[in-house]
């Protein structure tokens, strides 16, 4: 059910401002957590003028999850090219939500690529890179790797995340879904997932992973089913997924045991 468009009129904005800033993805309680959802994905649009609250909003829709939900809210931006800012997040969007193709789409629009290249930021690069890489250009891929660290990049897990998307590793990175693009990379690479994600795992990453196009071959059933478990856990699963949770397990079916041989000489007898 959704707010009422006009949720934040006349609100403080700096008030508003701290509100996203503090939500957090593990919300403790169900009612709070579809609570803060319904507003932060609402139709309501924050105080005119205030691109800063604009850029919070999105920022916590991000953070929260669903990533289908997150991605949709930015079609409601009219002229959302025109703020960089807003774009990343859309691009961050877009990967979380498996929307690789989307995202690199943004990185390749005529003018913003130029726009964004000029001010040379590590992010926009790691972004080029991380599109070269999901694209098979390893080339190009490295080089945008090799850009970022001249501009003060200086996290190395991209460049060994660009080499396993690549081809085999000898030592692969970890699996992190800190963001959009470590994510696609991650399951691109096909790196092992954390040990503590069904216990812990951040709500959007989860949502995100549960509807990646090869999780139903590549994730173990009993696996799946903790992940989901989370995902409901955190209010990210879709009432689909909800519906797989009570489904009965099927019993495990005990191999039939051989039958006696019937030459077989019960102990202790003679022929």
């Amino acid at each position: 059910e959704r707010l009422d468009s006009d949720l934040w009129q006349g609100a403080d904005p700096g008030t508003l401002a701290l509100a996203f800033d503090r939500i957090g993805p593990d919300l403790r309680f169900p009612s709070l957590q579809r609570l803060v959802r319904q507003a932060v994905f609402s139709g309501g649009s924050a105080p005119v003028g205030d691109i800063e609250l604009a850029r919070a909003r999105f920022l916590a829709a991000n953070r929260l999850g669903p990533s289908e939900a997150a991605t949709r809210l930015f079609l409601t931006v009219p002229r959302l090219s025109a703020d960089p800012a807003l774009v990343n997040l859309a691009i961050d969007a877009a990967f979380r939500a498996g929307r690789t193709d989307e995202a690199c789409a943004w990185v390749a629009s005529p003018g913003l690529d130029e726009a964004n290249s000029t001010n040379a930021s590590p992010s926009w690069l790691e972004t080029r890179a991380t599109c070269y890489a999901l694209n098979g250009e390893a080339g190009a891929a490295n080089l945008s790797v090799d850009l970022a660290r001249s501009k003060g990049q200086t996290d190395t897990w991209l460049g060994r995340a660009v080499a396993a998307v690549s081809g085999p590793v000898t030592n692969p990175p970890p699996f992190r879904a800190d963001s959009g693009r470590a994510l696609a990379l991650s399951m691109k690479a096909q790196l092992r997932f954390p040990k503590g994600l069904a216990n812990n795992g951040d709500a959007a990453a989860l949502s995100s992973i549960l509807i990646w196009p090869d999780f139903a071959t590549r994730v173990p059933t009993e696996e799946a089913t903790l992940l989901l478990r989370r995902a409901a856990q955190t209010g990210v699963a879709s009432p689909a997924q909800e519906a797989l949770l009570r489904m009965p397990i099927p019993a495990a079916v005990e191999p039939a045991s051989p039958a006696a041989d019937a030459t077989t000489v019960p102990q202790g007898a003679t022929l």
